[in-house]
């Protein structure tokens, strides 16, 4: 699954913003985006491409898709545990599309917890929700609804021991997410334009439980670290946070390829982001994957590094099925 930007982020040239419109095709639920600079042309069939622009008129198609999709999913997160995860490069906007960026704006994270709330009312039974907000840092891992000098989290077992607040509604919901965001760490050399947590992972649960016989289901949302590579003048401390954060995205990586290749052995245990999501990425769950790209011709590189990984993660997922 590709996440288009908002057109606030494209180039302020307008024949950038004409090229990428070329380049998107939708049809039947599916997309095929063409990359293109100089001779080199290459095409990439997608699951399906979000947007969070509000031209209804040119993106009917992308709308339609991202209900559809949040539709499918409100009805696993309440059958099995279900994780989301964004990745691709910080400059992308993938945090916005997933956690929000702060300005009370929904996007699809936000309009998949309303549609939970609501079909859980209707269901038949009774549900109980709590949320809890971890960031992986320097692979280490805090607690986001904690105060600071309180925020290590010590992570054993298939879960980590964080603190977690019962929801009554949806907006309660949204509120400690906005509180969580506002607890993560700067962090060092991060480039102009990008996230100051572009060199961490974020992650947040949602856990149902069905108070008649007690099942829990959780949906789990990964906000991986961005993908850019660091700059040619960063400093050792920088640097430092980047390679960690680049452990935490291969060890994510080959924990999903692990499962989807059916292996025996799934390293959990090389990092301490895929230790914390041992439940959430078990092989009962389903993982759907929202890779960030960017289409200004700046950032052709990271969105055909992000490309490459998708595809590798899709070939792993089709060969299983």
């Amino acid at each position: 699954m590709i996440r288009r930007p908002p057109r606030s982020t494209l180039s302020s040239s307008s024949a950038a913003s004409d090229v990428y419109k070329r380049q998107v095709q939708t049809k039947h639920h599916r997309a095929r985006l063409l990359m293109r600079r100089g001779r080199d042309s290459r095409e990439y069939d997608l699951d399906g491409l979000l947007s969070q622009t509000r031209d209804v008129n040119d993106n009917r198609d992308i709308a339609n898709d991202n209900h559809k999709l949040v539709s499918e999913l409100v009805g696993a997160v309440l059958d099995r545990n279900v994780c989301v995860a964004t990745c691709g490069e910080t400059a992308a906007g993938k945090s916005a599309a997933l956690l929000g960026d702060g300005t009370g704006s929904k996007f699809f994270c936000h309009l998949l917890v309303d549609q939970l709330f609501e079909i859980a009312a209707i269901s038949g039974h009774k549900y109980t929700f709590e949320v809890g907000a971890v960031e992986v840092y320097l692979d280490a891992a805090r607690d986001l609804l904690l105060a600071p000098s309180a925020q290590q989290l010590q992570v054993g077992g298939r879960t980590p021991r964080m603190t977690t607040v019962q929801l009554e509604s949806s907006e309660q919901f949204n509120a400690v997410l906005f509180a969580a965001q506002a607890r993560r760490l700067p962090v060092r050399g991060r480039r102009p334009g990008s996230s100051q947590n572009a060199c961490t992972h974020c992650i947040v649960t949602l856990e149902a439980r069905r108070e008649e016989d007690g099942r829990v289901t959780k949906l789990t949302l990964v906000d991986l670290a961005g993908t850019e590579r660091p700059g040619m003048d960063a400093k050792e401390g920088a640097l430092n946070e980047h390679r960690k954060a680049s452990k935490g995205l291969v060890a994510f990586t080959d924990v999903v390829i692990a499962h989807a290749g059916r292996h025996q052995h799934v390293p959990y245990r090389n990092s301490k982001l895929t230790h914390c999501l041992q439940e959430a990425l078990g092989p009962q769950a389903s993982v759907l994957m929202i890779m960030a790209v960017h289409p200004g011709d700046g950032h052709y590189n990271e969105t055909m590094n992000t490309l490459s990984l998708a595809h590798r993660i899709r070939d792993a997922a089709a060969a299983r099925s």
